[in-house]
C-alpha cells in the first residue's frame, strides 16, 4: 500500500536508534557503586531522597561563562560536575545517570510511539586526562542521547535485555534534572544544536 515506504522508514529510524543504545549500554553497570548509608532493601520502596539546590545569580553567571567558553550548555557543565562527584565517591569511572526529556524528535516515529515524557540514559567515562577532554566527552554523550531519544525507556530496557530487579531501578539509580525557567539564564547557542 501507499504507507509501505513510510513504515519501512519508521522501522529504519527505530532500528538505528536501538542500535545506538545497544552499543552505548553494552556491559553497563547495573547498579551504581556509591557507598550506601543503609543496606539496600530486597524490594525498592520508591521512598527516596531529593537533593535540590538553587544557584545564586553571580554563580550562575560564572558557570554560564564557563559553559560558553567550552561550548557546552549549562546542563552539560553541571552534568559533568555531578559525574565527577559520583565518580570520586563511588571509585568508578563508568557513571550512569538518568534525565527526563519532554518529547520525541523524529517525526517518522510519531505514529509508532507518540509524544510523551521519556527518560534518557547518560553514560559517561570520567577517566579523561584533562577537564577539556572530559567536557567534550560529556557534550557528545548528551548530544548523542538527545538525537536518539525517541525510544521509550521501557522499550529500551526490554530490547537491550537489561536484567530487572525488585531491589533497584534498571540502568540508573541517580536522576539529574535542571529547571532554568526561574533563573532567567539564557541557553548557550551551539551551531547545529
Amino acid at each position: 500500500g501507499g504507507d509501505h515506504p513510510r513504515i519501512q522508514k519508521r522501522m529504519r529510524v527505530l532500528e538505528e536508534q536501538l542500535s545506538y543504545w545497544r552499543k552505548q549500554l553494552d556491559e553497563v553497570p547495573m547498579v551504581h557503586s556509591l557507598p550506601l548509608d543503609y543496606a539496600r532493601p530486597e524490594m525498592k520502596s520508591h521512598v527516596g531522597g531529593t537533593v535540590s539546590s538553587q544557584l545564586s545569580v553571580a554563580l550562575s553567571e560564572r558557570l554560564q561563562s564557563l559553559a560558553q567558553e567550552h561550548e557546552v550548555t549549562l546542563f552539560m557543565l553541571l552534568h559533568a560536575a555531578l559525574g565527577l562527584v559520583l565518580s570520586r565517591h563511588s571509585n568508578s569511572e563508568d557513571i550512569v545517570i538518568g534525565t527526563p526529556v519532554a518529547n520525541r524528535m523524529q517525526v517518522e516515529l510519531e505514529p509508532l510511539i507518540g509524544f510523551f515524557v521519556n527518560t534518557l540514559v547518560l553514560r559517561t567515562d570520567t577517566g579523561h586526562e584533562t577537564f577539556d577532554d572530559y567536557l567534550a566527552h560529556v557534550r557528545q554523550v548528551n548530544l548523542d542521547a538527545q538525537s536518539h531519544q525517541d525510544v521509550p525507556f521501557e522499550q529500551l530496557v526490554e530490547h537491550c535485555k537489561i536484567p530487572r530487579s525488585v531491589a533497584h531501578t534498571p540502568l540508573f539509580q541517580v536522576m539529574f534534572d535542571m529547571d532554568t525557567t526561574m533563573g532567567g539564564t539564557n541557553e548557550v547557542s551551539i551551531p547545529g544544536v
